[in-house]
This record gives structure tokens, C-alpha cells and sequence, in this order.
């Protein structure tokens, strides 16, 4: 279970585990819960509601990491070869840049949602320092952005009205 956090203009700020969520009610005064889980937990001062949703009063001002992370990649292509489908295993997943690092004059332009995919070893081999039409391959799907915050496979009911 977890609980999501929104900031002071209600847009999603972070996901934290209930545990997190209890002491932030308790401990900080700039954030309040707007609905609970039916669930509640025991603790040595009783039962304790468990926020589902929380908000800040203060604006965060947050800054966004400019590349998505292997984490994130490998969570949106559900650890599948964007190119043979196979299911791969931590020690088998690579990640492939589409149009290859070197074609680009800027490398860290390279690395957008767009153009990294999960990967097998032996595609990510055979694929080489290709584009995808050059090695004679084609993309399963077309690599996109996902919202990183989202990337959990079942977002609570509770949630439903505040994203």
C-alpha cells in the first residue's frame, strides 16, 4: 500500500510507503491527508488511519531528472526486447538507443525516452552501431514518456480523483 502525495497546487508530487505517510501526518505541519485507506494500522497509541492521498501547504519546487533511468525504461517496456519479445532477466537486459549515440552531435541527446528500449544482448549485438532499418530489425512498439511517478501496475481507487 501507498499513499500519494500531491503538492500544493494539487499535481502529483511523489508516491511513499504508508510507514512515510503516517510520520509525515504526525510530524510535518505543512501537510494534510485528504482520504484514507479503509485500513488501519495498530500502534502502541491505538489504531492509526492510513492516508491514502496527502497534500503539502507550502509549493515544492521540484526539478525533474533530464534522462529517464534503466529503472524506468526497463519498467515501461515490462523487461520485454523491444525487437524479439523475449522476457529478460536483470543480467540479460540491455538498453539500445534506436539511432545510435553516434549520430548524434550532442551524445546526451541520445538519451530521450523516445530512443532508449530494452533490449536483448544478442539483438543489442546484432543491431550494432545501426539504426533499426539498417540491421534489417523493426521496433515491436514505439518507445514514448511515461509520467515516471506513475509507474506502478495498479494505481488505488483512492487516487483516482486526484491524477
Amino acid at each position: 500500500m501507498k499513499t500519494l502525495i500531491l503538492n500544493s497546487d494539487s499535481k502529483p508530487l511523489s508516491v511513499v510507503d504508508i510507514k512515510r505517510a503516517v510520520i509525515l501526518e504526525n510530524k510535518n505541519s505543512n501537510i494534510t491527508a485528504l482520504s484514507y485507506y479503509d485500513k488501519k494500522i495498530l500502534s502502541t497509541r491505538g489504531e492509526v488511519k492510513i492516508p491514502a492521498v496527502m497534500i503539502y501547504s507550502k509549493y515544492i519546487k521540484i526539478t525533474y531528472r533530464k534522462f529517464p533511468s534503466k529503472r524506468a525504461i526497463r519498467i515501461r517496456d515490462k523487461n520485454k526486447c523491444a525487437y524479439c519479445d523475449i522476457l529478460l532477466s536483470p543480467d540479460e537486459l540491455t538498453i539500445d538507443h534506436v539511432i545510435p549515440v553516434s549520430r548524434f552531435e550532442d551524445k546526451s541527446r541520445a538519451n530521450t525516452w523516445e530512443n532508449q528500449v530494452c533490449c536483448c544482448k544478442k539483438c543489442n549485438l546484432k543491431k550494432g552501431n545501426k539504426t533499426p532499418q539498417e540491421a534489417g530489425m523493426s521496433l515491436l512498439f514505439k518507445p514514448k514518456k511515461i509520467d515516471v511517478l506513475f509507474l506502478m501496475d495498479n494505481v488505488p481507487a483512492e487516487w483516482q480523483k486526484y491524477i
